[in-house]
């Protein structure tokens, strides 16, 4: 897992940055690395990050989308049962 991780309440494990990004729909990873920061010397620590997703094969919002949707991170349902 890379070190940069967002925590999800619905996911049991912590979500890479970058398939975070890639999910809302920010696919490229020069965008992503803007929106993060400017500082020249965060880069080096964000690429694990961008690897990891590569070597998930995660490069589309919709790969992020079905990424999500087939590991850990899966949406909550409440079944209403009446009172």
């Amino acid at each position: 897992m890379s070190d940069c991780t967002y925590k999800v309440n619905s996911c049991r494990e912590d979500l890479n940055v970058a398939i975070a990004f890639k999910a809302m729909g920010i696919e490229s990873d020069q965008e992503i690395v803007q929106m993060i920061g400017p500082e020249p010397a965060f880069i080096p620590l964000f690429i694990p990050t961008l690897q990891e997703c590569k070597q998930l094969g995660v490069h589309t919002q919709q790969q992020a989308l079905e990424y999500m949707g087939t590991t850990s991170c899966h949406t909550k349902v409440f079944q209403y049962s009446g009172i």
